[in-house]
């Protein structure tokens, strides 16, 4: 979480936006990262939701709000991000179904998709696009159009991207060419 600062005002944005979409009763996956933390600190107004997290930050949020049901997924800890990642996640989110997945991506790009620089969160996160047919990803201006290190999933597997103006427009415009849905605030 140092990078909570960074584009700031494009993630609280972000975070809000999506959060309007939450509805109560819905079971949803948050992942890690500045921009979907913001969306759980948006959402926590919302009764009886059940989220699912790896985030150990976004727990804390999270646990402190009764009407809330918390799911936390274990596994080995990732200090760097406070995040567990590895086996015990993956099969905790492997038998579970989501309303819909929220996680942000270091790089989107329409031709080499969702990319990441963390090659052990890698399995972890290939997980969640097979967990429901709503992964909404969500990300400032800085990761349309970057490519990471290592590819989690093509752009089609995402339903929703969620991004602001500063994002490139012709990258933007080409995702969608690709069938997904970009919201730009």
């Amino acid at each position: 979480m140092t990078r909570i600062n960074a584009q700031k005002d494009e993630k609280q944005l972000i975070g809000m936006s999506v959060a309007s979409l939450i509805k109560p009763e819905e079971t949803i996956y948050i992942g890690a990262g500045t921009t979907a933390y913001w969306v759980a600190k948006y959402m926590l107004g919302i009764k009886d939701l059940t989220v699912v997290t790896n985030s150990l930050p976004l727990a804390n949020l999270v646990a402190q709000i009764e009407t809330i049901n918390l799911i936390m997924v274990g596994g080995h800890l990732r200090r760097k991000e406070f995040t567990f990642i590895g086996q015990f996640a993956e099969m905790t989110i492997r038998d579970l179904h989501f309303s819909r997945v929220i996680v942000g991506m270091n790089g989107i790009h329409p031709d080499n998709g969702f990319t990441s620089e963390h090659p052990q969160e890698l399995m972890t996160d290939r997980v969640f696009y097979k967990a429901t047919d709503n992964v909404i990803v969500v990300a400032d201006h800085t990761k349309i159009g970057r490519i990471a290190t290592h590819k989690t999933a093509n752009i089609e597997s995402a339903k929703t991207i969620v991004t602001t103006k500063k994002a490139s427009a012709e990258i933007v415009d080409r995702i969608r060419q690709k069938g997904v849905e970009v919201i730009v605030l």
